[in-house]
């Protein structure tokens, strides 16, 4: 699974059916203020150009960073581990003659950092995996989520008990390189009267009863199955067991079921199918408040899937957009005893810049960014919060589009 996502260079991506009746999208004047900074447009460009060529040289590249201070692109380059080539030479000169020819605008400097994204990656999976080795069931137990990062190559680790002698455990088994910091478990967050197409944003409900007043989960990106060929709908595997009926808005109004859930260890998503029963699904998407929404169109997808520095929002049905700063894209954490202790890793973290943050009711929700005129670019679906980086702000989670698609055997739909 994981060779399959990491030979995943773009998401496939498939055009809205004509025959669907779509609403009308609103005029471009009356959309509201652009939420992605523009010359971070030009930014994300270069990263997803670059991530395409990084695909031949994993031991060199370590992501892409946007520094919208000093609005500046930096690659992250890796040294090679012992007897293995250096490539670095080449493939800054790959990248450097990729930007030159599509005329790039944007400042980028190579920076030096310990580690590879595969190499991130492998100490997470050492660290998390081999918990019961070096820390024995308390750090099982007590070792809620780790990330790598990139700059410095140390792992931090949040632990929620039995910090000083984990921290001993730890350090034995793997020096300075990881440090533990008190933390707690992902909080799982748990519009309101839409119609068929299915919009992503939408309000959900996994009962006739419950109340209607703030939402249960929130409705993610709809999608093409590739085994199937048909459409779906979409939300976080954590909300509800498959085969459960979901409804928007009025009481009787039931959209279809919940199918396949993807909440495994070892995995990188937390999502569920949702079968489409009556109606249908299109590539559109709420942006904007619970109440006071505006209907946009998906149009792109984060194809890179290593960029972070940039600023991405989550559109849920409860507590609206929030928006934050991409922190790292190698999150991991585990879920409780309700979910078999699932550890879930690459996933991406996001710092809270504005609002409260994603909240409960804005779980699967959809995570994007716009451009000139509203349109929409897919980066992922909203899971929960927690404090990432050991700092005592809460951060929050989503699932990548890239891993998603990897993952489901989906497209997303777009127009």
């Amino acid at each position: 699974m994981a060779a399959t996502a990491a030979m995943l260079v773009a998401v496939a991506l498939t055009n809205s059916s004509a025959a669907l009746a779509v609403p009308t999208p609103e005029a471009a004047g009356k959309l509201p203020t652009n939420i992605t900074p523009v010359d971070q447009i030009p930014a994300e460009d270069a990263g997803a150009q670059i991530a395409a060529i990084a695909a031949a040289y994993p031991e060199a590249f370590a992501g892409t960073h946007w520094d919208a201070a000093t609005k500046t692109l930096y690659v992250n380059v890796a040294a090679p581990r012992a007897k293995r080539a250096d490539l670095r030479t080449v493939f800054q000169q790959a990248v450097t003659g990729k930007l030159r020819s599509a005329k790039s605008p944007v400042k980028t400097v190579f920076r030096p950092v310990p580690l590879s994204l595969d190499g991130q990656q492998a100490l997470l999976d050492t660290f998390m995996a081999g918990r019961a080795k070096w820390g024995g069931q308390s750090a099982v137990r007590n070792v809620v989520g780790a990330t790598v990062d990139a700059k410095t190559g140390t792992l931090f680790a949040q632990v929620s008990g039995d910090l000083a002698a984990l921290r001993t455990a730890a350090q034995r088994r793997f020096g300075k390189t990881v440090s533990l910091r008190p933390g707690t478990a992902i909080k799982l967050d748990d519009r309101y009267y839409s119609s068929s197409p299915w919009t992503a944003g939408n309000a959900l409900w996994g009962s006739q009863d419950a109340s209607r007043s703030t939402a249960q989960c929130t409705q993610g990106y709809n999608w093409r199955r590739w085994a199937d060929n048909l459409r779906y709908a979409s939300t976080a595997g954590h909300c509800w067991a498959p085969g459960t009926s979901l409804y928007n808005g009025l009481p009787d109004q039931r959209i279809g079921y919940v199918g396949t859930r993807y909440l495994n260890t070892g995995e990188y998503v937390d999502f569920e199918y949702i079968r489409i029963t009556y109606g249908s699904v299109d590539n559109s998407v709420w942006v904007g408040g619970t109440r006071d929404a505006s209907h946009r169109r998906v149009l792109w997808a984060d194809n890179d899937g290593t960029q972070t520095g940039v600023t991405v929002c989550s559109s849920g049905a409860n507590f609206g957009l929030n928006c934050g700063v991409i922190l790292n894209r190698t999150t991991t954490f585990n879920y409780g005893a309700e979910y078999g202790y699932a550890s879930l890793s690459k996933l991406t973290c996001v710092s809270k810049v504005t609002g409260y943050g994603p909240g409960p009711g804005d779980s699967g929700g959809p995570v994007l960014t716009t451009a000139t005129g509203g349109a929409v670019k897919a980066w992922g679906q909203y899971i929960g919060r927690k404090d990432c980086d050991g700092d005592g702000d809460e951060d929050w989670v989503f699932a990548g589009i890239k891993n998603i698609a990897a993952r489901v055997g989906a497209s997303l739909i777009v127009s």
